[in-house]
């Protein structure tokens, strides 16, 4: 009965490693077990906002960001289609009794930022990246890259948030640290 719980407990110990493996690639922080929880929140939110979103007409948007300069993909069009619109208010993670806003409206923030700008960041990136929104509180354009990564951009700073919008949201409402890169 002895070695069958010292397994068991080796075995736990294993799992908690793994777990904790796991949750430091996906978020660079242990907070895997959190995030999960996280993650269905967000979800449910995001879902909420998309239902109440003012929907947008997409053909529109698309002659502005084509006006712009911005070529778009098809999993970028799609994202514009799902979430367009959107707006997500939320507590400042940082700074307590201040509201912040995520805003998803392409066609708004298409000319807030100068394309050699957005050059410069698909330069750094390799990628080509589509305006998409901003967090105006902190100066920060959002933009989804051709192969569905999310970045933050403010000026010559870069922040990549991965290939999940829910991801996204949840840092950005949570205050997750991320890697900031520095542009040349």
């Amino acid at each position: 009965m002895k070695k069958l719980r010292a397994k068991g407990k080796r075995y736990t110990s294993i799992v908690k490693v793994a777990i904790a493996i796991l949750a430091n690639l996906f978020c660079k922080r242990s907070v895997f077990r959190d995030m999960v929880v996280g993650i269905q929140s967000i979800r449910q939110l995001i879902e909420k906002r998309r239902q109440k979103r003012q929907i947008m007409p997409l053909e529109s948007t698309l002659i502005k960001l084509s006006e712009k300069g911005y070529q778009l993909n098809d999993l970028q069009r799609n994202f514009l289609k799902a979430y367009d619109g959107i707006e997500i208010g939320f507590n400042s993670p940082r700074a307590q009794g201040y509201r912040e806003k995520l805003v998803i409206n392409a066609s708004k923030v298409a000319g807030t930022v100068l394309r050699y700008m957005v050059e410069e960041y698909e330069e750094h990136t390799e990628k080509k990246l589509l305006i998409v929104g901003e967090i105006p509180e902190e100066d920060m354009s959002i933009y989804i890259s051709e192969d569905g990564f999310f970045y933050g951009c403010n000026g010559d700073i870069l922040i990549d948030f991965g290939d999940s919008f829910e991801r996204f949201v949840y840092i950005i409402i949570n205050g997750v640290e991320m890697k900031l890169e520095i542009l040349d």
